[in-house]
């Protein structure tokens, strides 16, 4: 490794240099969309957190501010894309839908090209584009881009300022600390990055003498971008959704697994004589590792395996310039909320994208030093992209979602919202059933809906019997569908309902012809007392 321009790379300048960099980038980027488009879930609605950026994007397109009343702190990805529902109408709600997902797409594939300067600030043009590729190609990114969620976004403006700061001059740093400013408006936890950027700028500009006055600039800027959204989110929310959210994670391990106050939405469940705390911290390490290892398949495997190799046997990281340096506790900080995430257990990859640049920096350094050992980069690229893309495509039809299932499972979803029930919690596929809730009300967009169909928790119960009387709401519909993922209970119902003359049909999806096999029946009390005197 040497110092200057050339960071992890021995000699920027390429054998055989490529004509037409940016051509070579272009196709990249064509073959990207490509996938995209072929997996793209047409006709779907969405649902879970897309569906709460979605609510938020529309109502502040409505009407022209941010609404109050929701409560997640993440407002910066519905905020950007209230732009485009603004200025691009639909005559459908799902019209916005698939603009939300479309414009995810467009920042993944935007990530292209900072990936690609981003990996120029360390290699020749030859080794930047197969970093472009891998970016590119990578599936759990391709599959996150169609969801309509924040990490396309927050990808963008993350390797951006990584880029910038790596910049020759102060007016790329100032730059790179006003969008790291925007990359924590997109998720609060973005906030950690301006912790090591700050450390590396001390250490890159420590023989200048006016490096506080140019660093206290820097901050100055990084606050005027955060500070008026922040006030805003305390305006409409009651707190500032970063700070508030940053520090709750301390604030949580204090109270809960340290203290006596409980966590009824995800209980800490210990053996007896166990400790709470050790019990909490002995479970993100696995899981850190675990997730790490399922990052790097099925492309980055043998790569990051051989960068590591090389840069111990050729003592590569033995000359730390601040560009390595910068990638290096940058990507460190960054596992810090996985980390956290996978102690509460939350069993996600997402949290672990943003790591991706640090690894493809390795893997290309594996591939500069099998270059310089062979001299066949012509060959070694072929090798790499084409297991790329097809490790890529394998992987996507391994992972591949029922679309076609999905739609029934919505158009399921809006039959059972059409009247007031209580039903048993998740009873189908799909999670759409807040979503036909939310769309039934359009074009009324409301912060809080009210919604008619409420969900109770169904686990924890020997039969249907026992659920339906001990339950604190009492159910009015029971909605089934057979799969082992309900209780066994629902199953039985679903298979057999002769056995239960209190449960009266009202709904079966076969009769509409669906695959997707549905019943909903509504249980008449009176017949229900009649043949459980037992329960009463």
């Amino acid at each position: 490794m040497s110092n200057g321009n050339n960071g992890l790379d021995s000699s920027t300048k390429s054998k055989t240099p490529l004509l037409n960099p940016i051509l070579f980038l272009g196709v990249i980027m064509a073959v990207s969309l490509l996938l995209r488009l072929y997996y793209f879930p047409y006709g779907v609605p969405l649902g879970l957190d897309a569906l709460e950026y979605f609510s938020y994007a529309a109502k502040m397109s409505q009407i022209g501010q941010f609404p109050s009343g929701y409560d997640f702190p993440n407002n910066g990805w519905p905020t950007f894309l209230s732009m485009f529902f603004y200025f691009v109408h639909s005559p459908s709600f799902l019209g916005y839908m698939e603009l939300q997902r479309y414009v995810s797409v467009a920042l993944s594939l935007a990530t292209i090209i900072p990936i690609y300067l981003l990996c120029r600030r360390f290699f020749a043009d030859r080794y930047a584009l197969l970093g472009a590729a891998l970016f590119a190609f990578e599936p759990r990114l391709i599959t996150n881009s169609l969801l309509g969620v924040t990490e396309s976004l927050y990808l963008l403006l993350g390797v951006v300022t990584l880029f910038l700061f790596l910049g020759r001059g102060y007016k790329f740093v100032y730059a790179s600390f006003v969008t790291c400013a925007l990359f924590a408006l997109v998720r609060y936890e973005g906030l950690i990055l301006v912790i090591p950027l700050s450390a590396v700028f001390f250490i890159r500009f420590r023989r200048e003498k006016k490096v506080l006055s140019r660093y206290l600039i820097a901050m100055l800027l990084f606050a005027i971008v955060l500070i008026p959204m922040a006030h805003i989110r305390i305006e409409t929310t009651g707190h500032d959704g970063l700070t508030s959210h940053l520090f709750a994670g301390p604030s949580y391990i204090s109270e809960v697994v340290i203290g006596d106050t409980p966590d009824y939405d995800d209980p800490i469940e210990i053996e007896e004589g166990e400790s709470k705390l050790l019990h909490f911290v002995s479970k993100g390490p696995p899981a850190l590792g675990k997730f790490v290892g399922l990052l790097l398949i099925p492309n980055l495997i043998i790569l990051i395996g051989l960068g590591f190799y090389f840069l111990i046997k050729n003592r590569g990281l033995g000359a730390f310039d601040y560009k390595v340096m910068t990638i290096m506790v940058s990507g460190i900080a960054m596992l810090l909320p996985a980390l956290y995430a996978y102690m509460r257990g939350i069993q996600e990859v997402r949290y672990l994208f943003i790591i991706l640049p640090a690894l493809y920096l390795i893997s290309i350094y594996a591939v500069k030093r099998l270059d310089a050992k062979f001299d066949r980069f012509g060959i070694i690229a072929i090798v790499v992209l084409t297991s790329t893309l097809f490790g890529s495509i394998g992987f996507l039809e391994v992972q591949k979602i029922d679309y076609e299932h999905r739609k029934e499972a919505y158009l399921i979803s809006e039959h059972i919202v059409k009247t007031p029930k209580v039903i048993n919690m998740d009873p189908i596929d799909g999670n759409y059933i807040t979503t036909a809730q939310v769309v039934k009300k359009w074009p009324a967009i409301s912060s809080v809906p009210e919604f008619e169909v409420i969900r109770i928790p169904s686990s924890g119960f020997n039969s249907l019997e026992h659920f339906i009387a001990d339950s604190k709401i009492h159910p009015t519909h029971i909605v089934v569908d057979g799969s082992d993922a309900r209780p066994a209970y629902l199953s039985a119902v679903f298979y057999d309902d002769s056995k239960y003359p209190y449960l009266i049909k009202e709904y079966d999806s076969a009769d509409h012809n669906l695959k997707y096999h549905v019943k909903i029946y509504r249980i008449d009390y009176d017949l229900f007392e009649d043949n459980n005197d037992d329960l009463r």
